[in-house]
């Protein structure tokens, strides 16, 4: 189930907009359109009673919603590297990144594929904890 996690008001606590909004809100983009890619993916194959069901013409166009689907995939898997190395520059913003990464594991990791980019969702929640820190450090 896709959550939304509201974030602090930009500009709250700080004239400067944190760049860690900018990351949250392209995510939520990313992970709603790879959710939306494989449902139609998949809407689009139980309506063609399965793939071996298909004709020659489903088939291909079975495979471009496959192409879709991977490609959303990726943009989400990119976007989910953006959101744990984005330096948050406020309090605010940190708060805010720490609710939406809580709120995904939450849910399992189906929108943080940070297994692929670092070799298992640990090692990405350990580069989370180092940009954190940093943060942290810097304000």
């Amino acid at each position: 189930m896709l959550r939304v996690v509201a974030a602090a008001r930009v500009g709250a606590a700080s004239p400067l907009v944190d760049p860690i909004y900018t990351a949250i809100e392209v995510h939520q983009k990313a992970f709603r359109g790879h959710i939306d890619a494989v449902h139609i993916e998949f809407t689009y194959e139980e309506a063609a009673d399965g793939r071996w069901n298909m004709n020659a013409e489903q088939t291909r166009a079975f495979a471009r919603l496959g192409d879709a689907t991977h490609a959303a995939f990726l943009r989400m898997e990119e976007m989910g590297i953006a959101l744990v190395t984005t330096k948050p520059t406020t309090l605010a913003g940190i708060g805010a990144v720490c609710r939406y990464l809580k709120s995904l594991l939450e849910d399992g990791t189906p929108g943080l594929c940070l297994e692929n980019e670092f070799g298992d969702v640990e090692s990405g929640i350990s580069i989370f904890c180092d940009t954190i820190a940093a943060a942290v450090e810097g304000l």
